[in-house]
């Protein structure tokens, strides 16, 4: 699955061999799309 879809098509990096800030960075785009994809589905 593209989770970046749910953020209007943002591409999510793959943070391994990265700095501490790229995995927080990271991290926050996949929990924003979580929540960006839990909304569509309750609203269905």
């Amino acid at each position: 699955m593209l989770f970046g879809h749910w953020l209007k098509q943002v591409d999510i990096p793959d943070p391994y061999r990265k700095s501490d800030e790229m995995f927080e960075l990271v991290y926050g785009l996949i929990n924003d799309s979580a929540h960006q994809w839990a909304k569509m589905l309750t609203q269905k």
